[in-house]
């Protein structure tokens, strides 16, 4: 298997958590506490990136750059994660937890912007329910 780029590598994991966040436009949260995984599917932005594999109800109340949550997130995408990636999850971790979900794309246009990324969202739009979608695609 060939071994991911740093860059393609930060951003592989920008773009899950961001396209996640403006998909589902709603925190995940449990009595006021943000949750990795919430009610009805909701999931955080590390959240979306941890699979069911590697998910234990243990990683609640952790940080999103604790060593059990580093491990779930690394084993999920398959490599180990340097810190410029841990930074990156714990940035996106802020802004889920602290900014109203209005306010997300321009969070998340800033953090790309601060690390070098591609922001490739930008095809996405609000549909009538004010939910973020992706246009259809054209035939060629």
């Amino acid at each position: 298997m060939k071994e991911l780029s740093e860059p393609y590598r930060l951003q592989m994991l920008f773009d899950k958590m961001a396209t996640h966040l403006l998909t589902q436009m709603e925190s995940s949260e449990i009595d006021d506490t943000n949750v990795y995984r919430g009610p009805c599917g909701l999931k955080c932005p590390v959240g979306s990136i941890i699979t069911d594999e590697f998910y234990s109800p243990e990683l609640e109340g952790k940080e999103a750059d604790e060593d059990s949550v580093v491990r779930a997130v690394g084993r999920s995408v398959g490599f180990t994660l340097n810190p410029t990636e841990i930074k990156l999850l714990m940035e996106a971790q802020k802004i889920h937890d602290f900014s109203a979900p209005f306010r997300w794309v321009n969070k998340l246009r800033a953090l790309a912007e601060k690390n070098f990324l591609s922001f490739r969202l930008h095809q996405l739009r609000l549909d009538k329910k004010h939910q973020w979608k992706l246009p259809p695609r054209r035939r060629t």
